[in-house]
């Protein structure tokens, strides 16, 4: 596991607020399943996210599972791991299942992407093929959520940054969010930035 006291590129965190190494019985659904440090998990979708070996997998359709710290701005470490040809990444400013943002890998156009879902409506936010992420490959994620900017750096690389205020920066829920893919996830931590 690596040191969720460590930054990722420019991202640092200075305390845990949440933590979740996925460690338990695989086929355990996440929501049954107490994070090592916060919140419990919940799920916003039909799809399920399961343990695996120390990671966290979907089985079966899209997914979005969400919990909450009470700073609003804050960072998100984790081990990404892209599969199936779709979208793997990371949830934020949760406010429902059908408004929040997303940042990962879409490996079916070889990007690192940001999306809004707005009232159910999805727009491409910001988009990069420096990098492209492939299916399989294990990659160090680091998700800024500052205010109204959002950044994705992978392996200490900066890939995306973006400003976006159509949600409000009020809403403290993050999560996993993955399409029906053998995409996964391990190591994941939300702490404080350093401003």
């Amino acid at each position: 596991m690596s040191n969720p006291l460590l930054g990722v590129g420019s991202l640092t965190r200075i305390r845990n607020f949440f933590l979740e190494n996925f460690t338990g019985s695989s086929g355990t659904n996440l929501t049954a399943k107490n994070p090592d440090i916060g919140t419990s998990w919940s799920s916003l979708y039909s799809g399920d996210i399961i343990l695996d070996g120390g990671r966290a997998r979907t089985t079966n359709a899209d997914a979005l599972y969400v919990s909450s710290i009470s700073p609003v701005d804050y960072t998100i470490t984790a081990e990404l791991t892209p599969g199936g040809q779709n979208f793997t990444g990371f949830a934020c400013r949760v406010i429902s299942s059908n408004s929040f943002y997303i940042l990962g890998a879409d490996t079916a156009g070889s990007l690192w992407t940001a999306w809004l879902n707005n009232a159910g409506v999805w727009s491409s936010i910001a988009s990069t093929n420096g990098g492209a992420p492939v299916d399989g490959t294990t990659y160090t994620a680091g998700i800024g959520v500052i205010g109204s900017t959002y950044t994705l750096t992978i392996n200490g690389v900066a890939r995306l940054s973006v400003s976006n205020n159509t949600l409000s920066t009020a809403h403290n829920r993050f999560g996993l969010y993955h399409d029906f893919t053998g995409g996964s996830t391990a190591d994941f931590a939300v702490g404080l930035p350093v401003k």
